[in-house]
């Protein structure tokens, strides 16, 4: 992602055609996501081992269930008997679960 503005007093890296690149962690501050740690450059630009980032949080915005994040921790009984077990279906949006659109 190209740096602009104030967010040149974090660049470390230019690209061959001069452009200038603020760090993968600094852009992603606060996302819950994080860069795929490259252990060595890449080859050539087909070259995309290195293109992939991960949920640190482990919640993914409209996939994650709320009931499969309670199963990780309750029994199903114990879930279908809570005041929790209408909203079992209700999806991560990145903030907070949220109902089925």
């Amino acid at each position: 992602m190209p740096a602009r503005g104030s967010d040149l007093r974090h660049v470390r890296d230019t690209d061959r055609d001069g452009r200038v690149h603020a760090p993968d962690r600094d852009c992603l501050a606060g996302s819950g996501l994080s860069a795929a740690q490259i252990p060595e450059a890449p080859t050539d630009r087909a070259d995309l081992s290195w293109a992939r980032l991960a949920a640190l949080g482990g919640l993914i915005p409209s996939v994650t269930r709320l009931g499969d994040e309670l199963a990780l921790v309750y029994s199903a009984a114990q879930i279908t008997g809570s005041a929790l077990a209408p909203l079992a279906d209700w999806t991560w949006d990145g903030t907070r679960f949220a109902p089925p659109a």
